[in-house]
């Protein structure tokens, strides 16, 4: 999980864009309570969201960096925005046929009492709690979720396989983000292990 700043010059008209009516946005509910929504997946290819793309393939070469990849280029393959009116949530979930996952977050979310806004990251390897010690003080290495929250200019990037979430608020505000999926062009594998793949 790697967090970045990353302001726009675009980011005041990037809110205005996710705070038109609905229906011009072309949101469409994801619950029966209709109060989360996302909008076509898409964005990256308009006018609005091509500096922001740039950025997010930026930070996207930096944390491959990190890791140690070589030899692969990222790019998005979807870019979609979301809304979360009172009492809005995204149910855990992961995200297929992507290989990094991102979020990002135009403008301050307000948290309520319980944590309601914030994102949620849940380990995947949960067999390791079977066996839990008291503790003193709940921390990233004694529990199985990461709470982050979320304010102005804000970048996740994760593996799109790590489950999260959203805690549902009880603020009558909503609560805007964009969302994206990453691939890659170049090589994978070595030609020792039998496993290379190029594309």
């Amino acid at each position: 999980l790697f967090e970045f700043t990353c302001a726009v010059e675009e980011q005041r008209d990037i809110v205005k864009e996710l705070e038109k009516p609905l229906e011009n946005q072309h949101f469409t509910p994801q619950g029966e309570e209709q109060d989360a929504f996302s909008s076509r997946d898409t964005l990256h290819e308009e006018p609005l969201f091509k500096n922001f793309g740039i950025k997010v393939v930026t930070a996207l070469n930096n944390v491959w960096d990190k890791c140690g990849y070589m030899d692969i280029e990222p790019y998005i393959t979807s870019m979609w925005g979301n809304s979360l009116n009172t009492g809005g949530s995204l149910h855990p979930h992961a995200h297929s046929n992507s290989f990094f996952s991102g979020v990002w977050y135009p403008n301050d979310v307000e948290i309520d009492d319980m944590g309601g806004g914030c994102v949620k990251f849940i380990d995947p390897l949960s067999s390791r709690y079977q066996i839990m010690p008291r503790i003193r003080k709940t921390g990233k290495f004694n529990s199985g979720e990461i709470i982050i929250r979320p304010k102005k200019s804000m970048l996740l990037i994760f593996p799109s396989w790590l489950e999260h979430c959203t805690v549902p608020s009880t603020l009558d505000k909503p609560r805007y983000s964009i969302s994206f999926n990453i691939w890659m062009t170049g090589k994978l594998g070595h030609d020792f292990a039998l496993n290379r793949l190029e594309f």
